[in-house]
């Protein structure tokens, strides 16, 4: 499946959850959630995610020792991305009110949001993007799964 992946400064990238291994999806299961809100340490890392789910979709934050490095704002279906793009942009205004918000093309997407990036090394930021993918498609799993 493949998912847009925007950040606030342009790069808009599509990536692929088809390489995502099967090793990877069980180790992130822990944040296959469908509702509500929680704090999810990241097994390995020195980082911590706060995931919100609602029904239109879903907010994450990368943390390490308690700043927020990185908010991320996810759309899972056809059905909600202009809830989603909505709070991208509040979001937008709040972080850099001068920056332009693109719309995404694609239904499903992450874009993402610099809040502290320097509380990370060049190395952390690198894993920050890759746990971004990994979590958006646990929760997409979620968000689909069957009750």
């Amino acid at each position: 499946m493949k998912i847009q992946h925007i950040t606030l400064k342009g790069s808009d990238v599509a990536r692929d959850t088809v390489d995502i291994l099967p090793e990877t999806i069980e180790f992130f299961k822990e944040f296959q959630i469908k509702q509500g809100s929680k704090i999810i340490p990241v097994a390995k890392t020195k980082f911590h995610v706060k995931v919100t789910v609602t029904t239109e979709g879903a907010m994450f934050d990368i943390m390490k020792d308690g700043p927020i490095a990185y908010t991320n704002a996810c759309s899972f279906s056809k059905n909600h991305p202009d809830t989603i793009f909505d709070l991208c942009k509040q979001l937008g205004a709040t972080i850099a009110p001068t920056q332009i918000i693109k719309y995404p093309a694609n239904n499903l997407f992450i874009y993402t949001f610099p809040v502290n990036p320097m509380v990370l090394n060049i190395n952390e930021n690198i894993i920050a993007g890759e746990i971004a993918l990994y979590i958006y498609y646990s929760l997409y799993l979620a968000h689909h799964a069957k009750l």
